[in-house]
């Protein structure tokens, strides 16, 4: 290796649970909380997040995970507003 150092900017959004909220960690430090699904995905459009760059935890990841409603909400309002 060279001792070159690489900048590499995460442009990835982590979402979950937060009691009965939902947490989108975004990658600048920000979070934004909605309890609705749809909410939160128009939220996270707002904020120029496309689709393919949000994570969810799985059910086995425990108290931190989206119900699959909810994970399918978000994507499909999201995928819907990007193919506009």
């Amino acid at each position: 290796m060279s001792g070159r150092i690489w900048n590499i900017r995460s442009s990835i959004v982590f979402v979950r649970m937060s009691g009965d909220e939902l947490v989108a960690a975004l990658p600048d430090g920000r979070q934004v909380c909605h309890t609705g699904a749809d909410e939160l995905a128009n939220m996270l459009l707002a904020e120029g997040v496309a689709a393919e760059d949000v994570r969810m935890p799985d059910w086995h990841e425990g108290g931190i995970a989206l119900s699959t409603v909810q994970k399918l909400a978000i994507w499909s309002r999201m995928r819907a507003a990007g193919q506009r």
